[in-house]
């Protein structure tokens, strides 16, 4: 439990950009909008959402897109990335919302859709 650094969500923010310019349709600059607290990036026609909660604690990243498993990829790639070269020692877990009051690690679901566990234990976590 800690504070995000400062300019956290703005340099992810400027990864993703550069990630989206990277794609086959490059973001127009009327798609995207960034405050200290939001930001909103087109992926071609799919939009990703960042939102710092209030305690400064975490980021929320919401993908709108219907087949989202490369996007995913994307933003995770990018997330790593700016963490191991600006903010090394900064430890992250990537969870999915999969209901209102269940969030998943990320690495969870990969490894169900890989085959390599079938099922999971769902409990409540202390925070």
């Amino acid at each position: 439990r800690c504070v995000l650094p400062m300019g956290f969500l703005e340099q992810l923010a400027g990864a993703l950009v550069v990630q989206a310019q990277s794609s086959l349709n490059p973001p127009r600059l009327s798609s995207m909008a960034m405050t200290r607290y939001y930001g909103r990036i087109m992926f071609g026609q799919f939009e990703v959402e960042l939102s710092r909660a209030r305690d400064a604690r975490y980021i929320i990243i919401a993908l709108h897109a219907t087949e989202a498993a490369g996007l995913v990829a994307q933003v995770t790639r990018c997330c790593h990335q700016l963490i191991a070269t600006r903010f090394r020692c900064l430890r992250y877990v990537a969870l999915v919302k999969v209901s209102d009051d269940v969030l998943v690690p990320l690495i969870t679901l990969q490894a169900i859709a890989s085959g390599r566990i079938n099922a999971i234990k769902v409990g409540k976590l202390k925070l």
